[in-house]
């Protein structure tokens, strides 16, 4: 046969069995691949062959194995060592009770297997809480953990965000400023303020003195004492009434002359003012004493005394300072 040609042996019809010869793809030669120097369709191949990933690989959608719909289907099978012969990748479940507290009946599970060390993440399809289980060799280290703020709530004791908007809407910034006709009850030192809540208060404070000042009526009594809640260093006192014109003298002496009239009295601590031998006023531990002599010899020529700081109806100013 020349040259182009297929020798087909049996019988007639040569044209028609050379047709369908060539037509045959199911190797009708029965050719292996060892024959032809091909791998076999179920080879694999060692990670030396494969090498490793490069660095710059970034992994699709596309790129993550589906491992396909509930791949482990009863709890029995929900181990390590079966989810590591599975490899990385995502499933879709849509059966509860597949796997070991399996946290809802729909989900979907995304699974990372390094060797036999496992992560998992599921996450509900009613975008209801995710959560999170891992293990090794030795079997997982816990049941499923929620890990998402998804549904969480709060007590009583916690604001919506329109709640504190609400509050913080009626409050000043921490910058603020307040002019001087705001300010109410008592400014700190440190604030440029005393501190104090009164005068008196201030000059304690101060370490200064009290000054007191007042009136009082005269009882007509030999002593009366004007109570100021202290101890004063020193007193003066002075009449108010236009009926007193002299706080004490002495009348009669050196042929009817006045001898050291006294229109005021100034009585220091621990001293006491007297007339002759007669007392006018004296410091005491919680005020000052006044007195009140109108000694008449009736003769011209002997001492009349007259001490008027009690006398009756008369009125006396007086300042004291502690």
């Amino acid at each position: 046969m020349g040259k182009g040609f297929v020798n087909v042996s049996g019988g007639g019809g040569s044209e028609e069995k050379l047709t369908a010869h060539l037509e045959d793809k199911n190797n009708p030669h029965e050719v292996t691949a060892e024959q032809v120097g091909a791998a076999k369709a179920d080879h694999t191949h060692t990670a030396a062959q494969v090498g490793a990933r490069p660095n710059t690989w970034t992994p699709k959608l596309a790129d993550v194995a589906f491992l396909g719909n509930q791949p482990i289907s009863a709890v029995a099978n929900d181990t390590i060592e079966n989810w590591a012969t599975l490899g990385s990748g995502y499933a879709w479940y849509c059966t509860g009770g597949l796997l070991n507290n399996q946290p809802s009946p729909f989900g979907f599970l995304v699974s990372y297997v390094n060797g036999l060390d496992v992560s998992q993440i599921w996450r509900s399809q009613d975008a209801g809480p995710t959560y999170m289980r891992s293990g090794n060799a030795n079997g997982w280290a816990s049941a499923w953990v929620q890990v998402s703020m998804d549904g969480h709530t709060h007590d009583d004791r916690y604001y919506t965000e329109t709640e504190t908007n609400n509050l913080l809407a009626g409050k000043a910034n921490a910058s603020h400023t307040h002019p001087v006709g705001n300010i109410t009850g008592v400014l700190p030192v440190s604030k440029g303020g005393t501190g104090q809540t009164s005068l008196t208060a201030l000059m304690s404070a101060m370490g200064a003195g009290k000054i007191v000042a007042g009136t009082y009526t005269g009882n007509g009594n030999e002593s009366m004492t004007i109570n100021l809640g202290f101890t004063p260093k020193a007193v003066l006192l002075l009449p108010a009434d236009n009926g007193v014109s002299m706080l004490y003298e002495c009348y009669g002496f050196n042929n009817n002359q006045y001898s050291n009239p006294r229109e005021s009295a100034l009585c220091i601590q621990g001293q006491t003012i007297l007339n002759g031998s007669y007392k006018v006023m004296s410091v005491e531990a919680s005020g000052f004493t006044v007195y009140c002599y109108l000694i008449d010899a009736g003769n011209r020529y002997q001492t009349n005394y007259y001490c008027r700081g009690n006398e009756s109806g008369k009125k006396f100013n007086y300042v004291a300072f502690g």
